[in-house]
């Protein structure tokens, strides 16, 4: 609230009209690298506009109205759909369709909603559901595929942002659709991507929701795992369904397999456990605290764990010459090894300390 949001609302962002930047150096200037990705703009509109909610007095509007008026001008496809890819004046460049890129504009606009009661916004959700599914529905109706055209290959982690904003959408309007399409997703979940006999949720399927298995097993992230507990937690409180069931097997695989001996979680795992990428970006950190704060609201005791991950984020990632930017990547000795500090990151971040500051007004 102090340094990050400080930094990004000024420094983060680009000349008015032309929404965020990419990435910064650790000087704090920006790193031109030729382009600007949807998801980026989207998850800084998010951050302003949470930010607002939580009373943060600084230029949190100003912020949000310019990434809107990017993504407003510049992202809309002529046969519909949100662009993935900009040039850093906004033209676009790559016009493939990306589930994962749709659900985070539900996701802004979600919150963007939730500000403002802006009827248009809720026009344009809607719209993009429509094209979502015209575009991107599974052949037989499983779910969606990850890109559009020429898709080979299916993902979990699109799906779990399409929860995580028709959740946003549907508390901020009550509207049936909304809480269909959520309930529709974790079907999915319980019925194709979850693992059963692993208890796991790879990563990566083929076009009939098998497993993709190379080596050792499906690749499966801790990080995923970690983040689809605590989003699980919250269908289940905003739609009174019960997914105990899975984020508890979720929830135990990565936290039994999913950090090395100082509580630093991992890249990724194979589905047996053993490790596959020892080292340790940010977001499966931050991913992880939100899930302990889950677990321990659901009666389990993880204060020790939570404190451990907070004090890892404090002293190794966020400890930079310029507060409010990260050491988004660290190897498995916990060296940094970024050349820059990626924009993306700081939805991550927000939204665990957000969570970390609700738990602890409750306690």
């Amino acid at each position: 609230m102090e340094a990050a949001l400080c930094f990004w609302s000024t420094a983060g962002q680009d000349v008015p009209g032309r929404g965020f930047v990419e990435q910064v150096g650790f000087d704090g200037r920006p790193v031109d690298v030729g382009f600007k990705r949807m998801r980026v703009q989207a998850r800084q509109i998010y951050t302003f506009c949470h930010a607002v909610e939580l009373g943060w007095q600084g230029p949190a509007r100003e912020a949000v109205e310019n990434g809107l008026s990017f993504i407003w001008t510049h992202g809309w496809l002529a046969r519909g759909g949100w662009a993935r890819r900009f040039k850093p004046d906004g033209a676009q460049f790559d016009t493939v369709v990306d589930t994962y890129e749709q659900a985070f504009v539900l996701f802004a606009l979600g919150w963007y909603y939730r500000l403002t009661q802006d009827a248009e916004i809720l026009v344009a959700a809607r719209r993009t559901l429509d094209k979502l599914h015209s575009r991107l529905d599974h052949a037989e109706g499983h779910g969606f595929l990850t890109e559009s055209p020429d898709c080979i290959q299916l993902q979990q982690n699109p799906h779990m942002h399409l929860l995580e904003a028709m959740l946003v959408w549907y508390e901020a309007t009550a509207e049936a659709r909304f809480a269909d399409e959520a309930r529709m997703i974790v079907r999915h979940l319980r019925k194709r991507m979850f693992q059963e006999k692993t208890g796991t949720l790879p990563e990566f399927y083929d076009l009939d929701w098998r497993p993709v298995r190379q080596t050792g097993g499906a690749v499966v992230e801790p990080g995923h795992h970690f983040e689809w507990t605590w989003l699980l937690a919250r269908y289940s409180r905003i739609l009174d369904d019960d997914t105990e069931d899975i984020a508890s097997r979720l929830f135990t695989f990565a936290d039994r397999h999913g950090s090395d001996a100082d509580g630093v979680v991992y890249d990724a795992l194979r589905e047996d456990g053993s490790v596959l990428r020892a080292d340790h970006r940010t977001w499966p950190q931050t991913e992880a605290l939100k899930a302990y704060i889950a677990r321990s609201e659901a009666g389990e005791h993880h204060d020790e764990r939570i404190a451990q991950l907070t004090g890892l984020l404090l002293d190794r990632y966020l400890a930079t010459d310029i507060p409010g930017l990260w050491n988004d990547h660290l190897n498995a000795a916990l060296k940094s090894t970024s050349p820059s500090v990626p924009a993306s990151t700081l939805y991550h971040l927000f939204l665990a300390f957000a969570e970390l500051q609700r738990w602890a007004r409750m306690r």
